[in-house]
């Protein structure tokens, strides 16, 4: 509990995301001599002042015993329920402050003392130039850094700046090392990294006592709205359930983001059959934990293909929305580096529709994708896939419909022929089994199940 909710600075604090990750992972394994280490710096927190003073904090009768262990003249501080008021002197762990704080730190000694570059866009990456012609970059995830680097000595030399100005690290080096829970395993023989979260899972299952194995992730009865289940009398279990498996799929596991991402939106009224499904999900989870994600270097190009899947389901939701899913490859990296699997909420009254927005909606990502590997030296193009060829010719054309009702169907129409100008991308038509953003917007099983997954996994 905190007393003084004005902590006196910008509590923004960047993290790191996946498709950040994979990219810059990606680029690194491209060159079998760049070295990848993972460096934790013990205590972090602790070694940033707090900026403010007349900021309290109220401790729980355990810190609060463990102080007095330390100091007995601080038992008269203590409450009778045990607990204490204490001001903070060093940016705790737990604190809104804390990161932020520590951000500001750790970034200002990168940039400063460690001479390297922060990324205009991802705050969090930041890039050096080395006398070898080479680029390290390091990438920050609260008190985690992940560094790529073809030069040891450059390497030992950052490392020592850092210990002298922090203290120890515990330090991950060599072929097997784990960043921001996933498992990394450099074959050096495929020339690949090999993702998966083994521990994660296995903790996941003895959480939530996943016993069933299952094949699937869903089968049709998923989107079966006719089936009669009662209301859950507790939505807590079903919430931190799918909130779990929501983190796995967004990461190592894009195979199950449609049938998570369904049962998302079903959080504020779920019902025995909501969490029967998630449970199904889980115990395929349980089944396919060592499957893992092949990432394969990026390539030699410096014009590398960013390849975007989108692809839709039309009014599959009770409320007669429907579900849209991207899927984007870029370059010779093989395996998916972003897919999503979301509602399209606004209404699609034809199946053109539901298309034309997901369509739209995957040129964020894409431009995304795009500046930021201009940034780093790329000049990447830009492919868009569409297996739906009304949408493709209407968004070649650009022309949009004189119905009112469709303003914003007319919106995507507009923005999308005026993006794929401006960035000069391609659009492709696709057949509908080599859409491979289409498991992420239905129920899949058998071989056209497999053929997705192995895409999405880099397993071509």
């Amino acid at each position: 509990e905190y007393h003084e909710l004005d902590w006196g600075i910008d509590l923004y604090s960047p993290t790191v995301d996946s498709k950040v990750i994979f990219l810059i992972l990606s680029m690194a394994i491209q060159h079998d001599e760049c070295l990848i280490e993972i460096w934790d710096i013990k205590g972090a927190f602790l070694k940033v002042c707090m900026n403010k003073q007349g900021l309290y904090a109220k401790i729980d009768k355990f810190i609060a015993d463990t102080l007095i262990e330390i100091n007995p003249e601080w038992k008269v501080s203590q409450k009778i329920d045990g607990s204490m008021l204490v001001e903070l002197k060093k940016a705790w762990y737990g604190t809104a402050a804390a990161s932020a704080l520590w951000y500001e730190e750790i970034s200002g000694f990168i940039m400063k003392d460690l001479e390297y570059t922060q990324h205009p866009m991802v705050k969090c990456l930041f890039c050096k130039d080395l006398s070898d012609d080479t680029i390290s970059y390091i990438m920050l995830h609260v008190d985690d850094m992940c560094i790529t680097i073809s030069n040891e000595i450059e390497l030992n030399a950052t490392k020592r700046k850092l210990e002298d100005k922090y203290g120890d690290m515990k330090i991950q080096s060599g072929d097997e090392f784990t960043y921001v829970g996933i498992e990394c395993h450099r074959n050096r023989t495929e020339k690949r990294l090999e993702l998966s979260m083994e521990k994660r899972i296995d903790k996941f299952c003895e959480q939530y006592n996943i016993t069933d194995d299952k094949l699937y992730p869903a089968d049709a009865s998923l989107l079966d709205y006719t089936i009669e289940s009662d209301k859950l009398t507790d939505n807590t279990a079903f919430r931190s359930i799918v909130m779990s498996m929501r983190y796995m799929a967004q990461i190592v596991k894009p195979d199950i983001l449609f049938p998570v991402s369904f049962l998302s939106c079903k959080q504020e009224n779920p019902t025995v059959k909501d969490m029967k499904d998630a449970r199904h999900i889980a115990g395929y989870i349980k089944r396919t934990k060592s499957d893992k994600i092949y990432l394969y270097g990026i390539g030699d190009s410096k014009s590398p293909i960013i390849q975007v899947y989108a692809d839709s389901s039309w009014r599959i939701f009770q409320d007669n929305t429907s579900q849209g899913g991207t899927t984007i490859f870029i370059g010779d990296s093989m395996c998916a580096m972003y897919s999503s699997s979301k509602k399209i909420k606004v209404s699609c009254h034809a199946s053109c529709d539901a298309e034309l927005i997901e369509f739209y909606r995957s040129t964020y990502i894409a431009e995304y994708l795009y500046e930021f590997m201009k940034l780093l030296g790329f000049t990447p193009k830009i492919i868009l896939m569409q297996d739906n060829d009304s949408a493709s010719d209407i968004v070649h054309s650009g022309k949009p419909s004189f119905d009112k009702k469709r303003k914003h169907i007319n919106e995507a129409i507009i923005s999308t022929h005026k993006w794929i100008n401006e960035y000069n991308a391609v659009m492709m038509a696709c057949i509908t089994e080599n859409m491979y953003s289409d498991y992420l917007t239905k129920v899949m099983t058998g071989n056209d199940f497999k053929k997705q997954k192995d895409m999405s996994y880099g397993r071509r």
